[in-house]
Formats: structure tokens, C-alpha cells, sequence
């Protein structure tokens, strides 16, 4: 398929394969576009005469343009998450948030460390007293 579009331009060439990428979903509705090869070839050859006016082709860009704005957001608030969980944790940050836990125990009448799991919820490994007895 790229022989067939060396002699067009390059802008006018992914617009060519857009119209094909377009024409190729809106006909899998109804029929599949039967030869590909042809099609590329008639649209190049309307090109190449001046006559090729795209339809279906700036949809499929504006697609591509959406899902690669929205890849970049994504990959942007990924980077901002990993560079906030490593900022979380600095030996600062965890001395901050260690405070706080110490705070917010005071606040309750908690001393010390709280034990971690199940322990720290009141769990003794006994479902019910009932069922110890």
C-alpha cells in the first residue's frame, strides 16, 4: 500500500488512508469493503487528478487527535501520582504523617503504637465468646 501513495504528498497520503480507515468501520456495518488495494488506488488516482475530496477522513483524524490528548492527560496525572507518592516517601513526609497518627491517637486517649491488623481492630483470633465457651 505505501507504493501506491509514494507519488502523493505525504499530508494528502494519511488522509488517503483515513478515508479508508473511515470508509473501512462505516462499511463493516453494512458490507465489508471488498478490495482495499483498489480503493487506496482510485482514491490516489483522484488525488493525483485534483478530484479526491475527503469524507470520511477528518473524523478519523479528530479520533486519533482525542485518543492522543487523551493518552497525554493520562500519562500527565500518572507522572503526578508517582511523583506524589515519592514525595510521600521522604523521611519528612513519613515524620509528618507520623505526627499526625500520634495527634489523632491523643485525641482518643491512645499511647503508643497501635498494633497493625487484626489486633488493632480487637481481633483475638475468637470469632464470638459464644463460640469459645
Amino acid at each position: 500500500m505505501r507504493a501506491l501513495l509514494l507519488p502523493v504528498r505525504h499530508e494528502r497520503a494519511q488522509l488517503v488512508i483515513d478515508e479508508l480507515a473511515g470508509r473501512m468501520r462505516a462499511c463493516a456495518r453494512l458490507v465489508p469493503l471488498a478490495n482495499r488495494i483498489g480503493y487506496v488506488r482510485r482514491l490516489r488516482d483522484l488525488e493525483l487528478a485534483g478530484g479526491f475530496i475527503p469524507e470520511l477522513a477528518f473524523g478519523v483524524q479528530s479520533a486519533r487527535l482525542r485518543r492522543r490528548e487523551d493518552a497525554a492527560r493520562h500519562a500527565h496525572a500518572a507522572d503526578a501520582e508517582a511523583r506524589q507518592d515519592a514525595a510521600a516517601m521522604t523521611p519528612e513526609a513519613r515524620a509528618r504523617g507520623r505526627a499526625a497518627l500520634d495527634r489523632i491517637q491523643a485525641m482518643f486517649g491512645m499511647t503508643g503504637r497501635v498494633a497493625s491488623g487484626a489486633a488493632a481492630l480487637g481481633h483475638t483470633g475468637v470469632a464470638h465468646p459464644a463460640a469459645a465457651a
